[in-house]
Formats: structure tokens, C-alpha cells, sequence
């Protein structure tokens, strides 16, 4: 069982620090069906583990080093697990959040008022990133107090859109001001157009439609 649960928890790890999960790219339901799949996984290595010590414990022999290392990787593993999908959640909902900002149909009424909703999403992101930085480098797969490279990219990489994202927050925080008067709407969104054309979407012209 014990060897079971080693070669599980391998799968978990291999899982967890690579493929759509430390991919800057992939589709938050991409990479949180990754981690479902790492958790059941882990889930599965937890039993095998516990039922080793059970057993040992009712033929009365004392705990191994190997077994007791085995125990603490899979608790790191659920750490790990935890950590990355707490990332994964709040980039979930920031980019669901872009997606209904930068939509081809926003209108003044949608928008009034989310000035909040922006500051706490990307908050969020911000300190699920932070989990990622400040961390030490490694090549270990087992080390899951370091990162990786992947898992370094991708912390850098979100950082730096992040960043992007809050520099643009007060012309944002102003489209959704309840004081906003049409002329400034029209200018703004003039402005948040040439972002949008730069991702390749089409434009907003719903409020200057308005005349």
C-alpha cells in the first residue's frame, strides 16, 4: 500500500506543478479540473498511508521513518493542493470580471457601482499571486516549499498583467462612478476601446450610440 501511495502521490505532484496549472494561458476551468483530478489522487495516497499505519499499528510495530515521511508529503501535497486552487478560484473570478467589463455590450447602467466588485477581484488575484512569490528555486518536484521554473514563470507573468490591470483601475473606477456625465463616458470609452482592439475585440460603441 505504501508503495502504492508513493507512486500516487508522484502523479499528484507531477499534476500540480505542471500542464494548465502553471500555465499563465490556460482557462481557469482547464486548470482547476487539473487539480480535481490531483486531489482525488491525493486522496487516494492519504488512504493507502493511513491504512499502512493501522496495520503496523495492530501487528504492534512502531513507525518507520519512510512511512512518517510518506505521511508528511501527502499533508504537503494537500497544502500544495490548497494553495493552487485558491489561485486558480480568484483568477476564475477576475476574469470573469474582465469579461463582463470588456464586453461588447456594457452599457452606463451595468457598470455603475462595480467599482468595488473591480477593487476586490483583483485584490484577490493580487494575493493569490503573492502566494506564489518570495519563495525560494528549486528543480525538486518533492520540494513543495520551492518553485519550479513553470511555477515561477507563471507568477512572474501574472504579476506583470496584474500590474497592467492596476494601473488602468482609476480610468475603470471612473467609468463606474455614479457622478460620470455622458461626455466623459464617451471619452473614456473612446479610450478603453483602444485597449479592447489591442486584445482583438470589437469595439464598444454602445454608449456613443446613445448620442
Amino acid at each position: 500500500a505504501a508503495i502504492g501511495a508513493r507512486a500516487d502521490l508522484a502523479s499528484v505532484l507531477a499534476a500540480i506543478r505542471s500542464g494548465p496549472v502553471v500555465n499563465p494561458d490556460a482557462a481557469p476551468s482547464t486548470a482547476l479540473e487539473a487539480l480535481a483530478v490531483a486531489n482525488k489522487l491525493a486522496l487516494k495516497a492519504s488512504k493507502a498511508a493511513a491504512a499502512t499505519a493501522r496495520h503496523r499499528l495492530l501487528l504492534g510495530v512502531e513507525e518507520t521513518a519512510p512511512l512518517a515521511n510518506l505521511s508528511s508529503a501527502v499533508d504537503a501535497a494537500f497544502n500544495l493542493l490548497e494553495a493552487r486552487g485558491t489561485l486558480w478560484d480568484a483568477l476564475a473570478r477576475w476574469y470573469e470580471f474582465l469579461a463582463f467589463l470588456e464586453g461588447a455590450d456594457v452599457y452606463i447602467g451595468e457598470l455603475i457601482g462595480r467599482a468595488e466588485d473591480f477593487e476586490r477581484e483583483l485584490a484577490g488575484a493580487e494575493a493569490a499571486v503573492e502566494s506564489l512569490e518570495g519563495r525560494p528555486d528549486t528543480l525538486e518536484v518533492e520540494d513543495v516549499e520551492g518553485l519550479l521554473p513553470g511555477e515561477a514563470s507563471l507568477g512572474a507573468t501574472l504579476r506583470e498583467r496584474l500590474n497592467e490591470w492596476r494601473r488602468d483601475q482609476l480610468n475603470i473606477e471612473r467609468l463606474m462612478d455614479p457622478a460620470m456625465r455622458l461626455r466623459h463616458w464617451k471619452a473614456l470609452i473612446r479610450g478603453l476601446n483602444v485597449l479592447k482592439r489591442k486584445r482583438g475585440d470589437a469595439p464598444n460603441t454602445a454608449v456613443g450610440a446613445t448620442g
